[in-house]
């Protein structure tokens, strides 16, 4: 009898053991995709020193100054309408 009621106590002691380990555990994870965010670059790298250094010091603002000039809003607008009646003036002739 004695042997069965430690038998018991040590089974029942044992199942609590384990159903506290179970809740203890925490898993985690993550999964990582590289970084994709992040734009692809293309290095090119001389091999050679430059003959002519004028080229590799122009500045960006003269490009742009070139491509996109200050314009007036009276200017422009002058011109569009010039360019409406130019158009609703040949189509009037045709």
């Amino acid at each position: 009898m004695k042997l069965s009621v430690i038998l018991l106590f040590t089974m029942l002691a044992s199942f609590q053991v384990s159903a506290a380990d179970d809740s203890d555990v925490v898993e985690m994870g993550a999964t990582v995709k590289g970084n994709q965010e992040q734009p692809k670059v293309f290095y090119i790298v001389p091999w050679k020193p430059a003959k002519d250094h004028t080229i590799l010091y122009q500045p960006l603002t003269s490009k742009l100054e070139v491509i996109f000039p200050h314009v007036e809003r009276r200017e422009h607008r002058r011109q569009v309408e010039f360019l409406d009646d130019l158009t609703h003036n040949s189509q009037n002739l045709n």
